[in-house]
């Protein structure tokens, strides 16, 4: 028993003295990470092997665990992390890859990530994918549709919602109301008139979903575009002469 927990301060030792500096380039700040653990990767490369039909299911574990690899080796602590917006998660967990080993292949073409870790030092976001907002005039009022980028925190309470939503039921049935429910992590406020709904509030994320179910067509539609620029942000970061790097379970498995 002593020889084991010798151990396990030996590695709790090594962590300490072994952390990784990563830029977030959202946030523009530089915060210090754990390496990622041999059972942290297991935990990733779990969806490779998944023999189930759900497929919602399985891509929204993955997003979950990816999120909770982020808090749980953010040294700064878990309320830190929890505020970093999702690009900043993808800028961590390449950062982790990153540190562990510089090379990777695409198609036995070998990607020079290098780029990629200076794209993210040096690429800022414009203000118009920090934030944003556009106003929708009809007859009877305007509709403000508020945008912003999702925190991991509030990534993870929608995440769950979809998993909630997609339990024993076909992707077919669900596939709108999973799109309506990513658009609404991208809303941070959406005002009718003098009444304005906040959808950073995820104590119940189903009101939030039906609330713009119901709204007109062009509300999510501004909320799309918004979305096409954070993308587009985002994969310039991720790109290497024209080739985009995928963040998937591929990119950890070689480590």
């Amino acid at each position: 028993m002593d020889t084991f927990l010798d151990t396990l301060k030996l590695v709790e030792e090594f962590t300490a003295e072994n952390t990784v500096a990563i830029y977030c380039p959202v946030a523009g700040v530089e915060l210090n990470f754990k390496p990622l653990t041999v059972q942290q990767t297991k935990e990733m490369l779990k969806s490779q092997i998944d023999t189930s039909d759900d497929v919602v299911a399985t891509g929204v574990k993955l997003a979950n665990t990816y999120n909770n690899i982020v808090i749980e080796n953010c040294i700064e602590g878990k309320d830190t992390a929890n505020t970093l917006s999702i690009i900043d998660k993808e800028c961590i967990l390449f950062g982790l890859r990153y540190s562990t080993d510089s090379k990777y292949k695409v198609e036995d073409k070998e990607v020079e990530l290098g780029v990629i870790n200076k794209n993210i030092k040096t690429m800022s976001p414009d203000k118009k994918v920090l934030s944003d907002s556009r106003t929708i005039k009809f007859k009877a009022g305007n509709i403000v549709v508020s945008t912003t980028l999702p925190t991991i925190a509030k990534d993870t309470a929608y995440n769950r919602a979809v998993l909630h939503k997609s339990k024993d039921k076909k992707i077919n049935d669900i596939v709108i109301e999973i799109y309506i429910t990513e658009a609404c992590k991208y809303i941070e406020k959406i005002t009718v008139g003098d009444t304005g709904v906040d959808f950073n509030d995820t104590s119940n994320v189903d009101n939030l979903v039906n609330t713009l179910q119901k709204l007109p067509s062009s509300v999510l539609n501004a909320v799309s575009l918004y979305i096409t620029n954070v993308k587009t942000y985002r994969n310039s970061l991720f790109t290497v002469e024209d080739q985009l790097v995928d963040l998937s379970t591929d990119f950890f498995s070689g480590i």
